[in-house]
C-alpha cells in the first residue's frame, strides 16, 4: 500500500527530523510531505489529495481548506 501523509510544521529542522523519523520506523512506503508557511499550505491544499493530514491543534478553525483525507490533531501541549 502507497498513501501520502502532509503535516505543518513551521520550524524545518524539526520537520525533516520528523520525517526521517518515519521513514526510519515503518512508513517508507507512504511518501511525506510538510508545509512550514500557513499559505503555501492553503494554497496548495485544494490540488492536492492526501490520505492523512496531521496538524497542530492550534489550526483547527483553518481545516475547512483540507479537499479530502483523514486528519490526526495533535498538540504539544498539555490540555
Amino acid at each position: 500500500m502507497s498513501g501520502k501523509i502532509c503535516f505543518f510544521e513551521p520550524n524545518a529542522g524539526l520537520a525533516e527530523k520528523l520525517v526521517d523519523y518515519w521513514l526510519s520506523h515503518g512508513l517508507a512506503h507512504y511518501t511525506i510531505c510538510y508545509y512550514s508557511d500557513v499559505g503555501k499550505r492553503q494554497e496548495d491544499a485544494p490540488r492536492l489529495f492526501a490520505d492523512l493530514w496531521i496538524l497542530d491543534r492550534s489550526l483547527e478553525h483553518g481545516a475547512s481548506f483540507l479537499p479530502r483525507g483523514r486528519i490526526l490533531w495533535w498538540t504539544d501541549c498539555p490540555e
